[in-house]
Protein backbone atom coordinates (compact mmCIF):
# COMPACT_ATOMS: atom_id res chain seq x y z
CA UNK A 1 0.00 0.00 0.00
CA UNK A 2 1.11 3.48 -1.03
CA UNK A 3 -0.25 6.87 0.33
CA UNK A 4 -0.15 9.25 -2.61
CA UNK A 5 -1.41 12.17 -0.24
CA UNK A 6 -2.42 13.43 2.56
CA UNK A 7 -5.07 16.70 3.53
CA UNK A 8 -6.15 17.51 7.49
CA UNK A 9 -6.38 20.13 9.60
CA UNK A 10 -5.86 24.23 8.94
CA UNK A 11 -3.31 24.80 6.25
CA UNK A 12 -3.92 28.40 5.68
CA UNK A 13 -1.58 31.06 7.09
CA UNK A 14 -0.88 31.40 10.36
CA UNK A 15 -1.42 28.63 12.85
CA UNK A 16 -4.74 26.92 14.58
CA UNK A 17 -4.60 24.98 17.58
CA UNK A 18 -7.68 22.66 17.49
CA UNK A 19 -8.12 19.24 16.07
CA UNK A 20 -8.82 18.68 12.52
CA UNK A 21 -12.86 18.02 11.58
CA UNK A 22 -12.23 16.12 8.72
CA UNK A 23 -8.52 13.96 7.22
CA UNK A 24 -8.11 12.67 3.82
CA UNK A 25 -6.16 9.99 2.49
CA UNK A 26 -5.30 8.78 -1.33
CA UNK A 27 -3.78 5.23 -1.27
CA UNK A 28 -2.42 2.94 -3.96
CA UNK A 29 -3.07 -0.94 -3.29
CA UNK A 30 -0.34 -2.21 -5.77
CA UNK A 31 -1.82 -5.82 -6.01
CA UNK A 32 -0.54 -9.20 -6.75
CA UNK A 33 -1.12 -12.63 -8.55
CA UNK A 34 -3.96 -14.45 -6.83
CA UNK A 35 -5.94 -10.93 -5.31
CA UNK A 36 -8.66 -9.22 -6.42
CA UNK A 37 -9.60 -5.71 -6.75
CA UNK A 38 -12.73 -6.46 -4.77
CA UNK A 39 -11.00 -8.77 -2.17
CA UNK A 40 -8.01 -5.87 -1.49
CA UNK A 41 -11.13 -3.39 -0.81
CA UNK A 42 -12.76 -5.59 1.69
CA UNK A 43 -9.57 -6.28 3.37
CA UNK A 44 -8.98 -2.83 3.33
CA UNK A 45 -12.79 -2.07 5.05
CA UNK A 46 -12.02 -5.28 7.56
CA UNK A 47 -8.58 -4.22 8.67
CA UNK A 48 -9.73 -0.77 9.54
CA UNK A 49 -13.12 -1.39 11.46
CA UNK A 50 -11.08 -4.74 13.46
CA UNK A 51 -8.63 -1.47 14.72
CA UNK A 52 -11.68 0.17 15.64
CA UNK A 53 -12.02 3.03 12.23
CA UNK A 54 -15.29 1.97 11.50
CA UNK A 55 -15.87 5.80 11.07
CA UNK A 56 -13.37 6.09 7.72
CA UNK A 57 -15.16 6.04 4.80
CA UNK A 58 -13.26 3.72 1.74
CA UNK A 59 -14.18 5.51 -1.96
CA UNK A 60 -12.64 3.29 -4.23
CA UNK A 61 -12.09 5.81 -7.44
CA UNK A 62 -11.20 2.78 -9.62
CA UNK A 63 -8.87 0.04 -10.13
CA UNK A 64 -8.53 -3.44 -11.64
CA UNK A 65 -7.26 -6.98 -10.87
CA UNK A 66 -3.24 -7.52 -11.33
CA UNK A 67 -1.70 -8.21 -14.88
CA UNK A 68 1.21 -9.50 -15.59
CA UNK A 69 3.19 -10.07 -19.22
CA UNK A 70 4.69 -13.84 -19.82
CA UNK A 71 8.61 -13.69 -20.15
CA UNK A 72 8.01 -15.10 -23.89
CA UNK A 73 5.41 -12.68 -25.12
CA UNK A 74 6.75 -10.78 -28.13
CA UNK A 75 7.07 -7.61 -26.51
CA UNK A 76 9.62 -8.68 -23.90
CA UNK A 77 11.81 -10.08 -26.28
CA UNK A 78 11.62 -7.63 -28.50
CA UNK A 79 12.81 -5.45 -25.35
CA UNK A 80 15.62 -7.96 -24.16
CA UNK A 81 16.85 -8.08 -27.52
CA UNK A 82 17.01 -4.76 -27.92
CA UNK A 83 18.69 -3.91 -24.38
CA UNK A 84 21.21 -6.76 -25.05
CA UNK A 85 22.24 -5.62 -28.78
CA UNK A 86 22.91 -2.01 -27.08
CA UNK A 87 23.82 -2.33 -23.62
CA UNK A 88 24.94 -4.77 -20.53
CA UNK A 89 23.24 -7.82 -19.47
CA UNK A 90 19.90 -8.21 -18.92
CA UNK A 91 18.56 -8.04 -15.16
CA UNK A 92 15.65 -10.56 -15.19
CA UNK A 93 13.11 -9.52 -12.36
CA UNK A 94 12.39 -13.22 -10.83
CA UNK A 95 9.63 -12.07 -8.27
CA UNK A 96 6.25 -11.31 -9.40
CA UNK A 97 4.71 -7.41 -8.60
CA UNK A 98 6.82 -3.70 -9.38
CA UNK A 99 9.76 -3.46 -10.41
CA UNK A 100 12.10 -1.80 -7.33
CA UNK A 101 12.84 1.67 -7.60
CA UNK A 102 16.12 3.08 -8.92
CA UNK A 103 18.62 3.28 -5.87
CA UNK A 104 17.17 0.20 -3.76
CA UNK A 105 18.91 -2.75 -5.79
CA UNK A 106 22.42 -2.70 -6.61
CA UNK A 107 21.38 -3.86 -10.17
CA UNK A 108 19.02 -1.09 -10.80
CA UNK A 109 20.73 2.05 -12.44
CA UNK A 110 23.20 -0.01 -14.03
CA UNK A 111 21.71 -2.77 -16.24
CA UNK A 112 18.18 -2.60 -17.86
CA UNK A 113 15.72 -4.82 -16.18
CA UNK A 114 13.07 -6.98 -17.56
CA UNK A 115 10.18 -8.50 -15.67
CA UNK A 116 10.01 -12.11 -15.58
CA UNK A 117 7.10 -14.43 -14.28
CA UNK A 118 8.64 -16.34 -11.94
Amino acid sequence: MNIEGLVAGHTGPGGKTVLPHRAVAKLDLRLVPDMTYEAAVTALKGHLEKRGFSDIEVNPSGGYDPTSTPADAAIIRAQSSTVRAIGPTVSKLGARGKQPSRGTSPNVGRRPTVPQNA
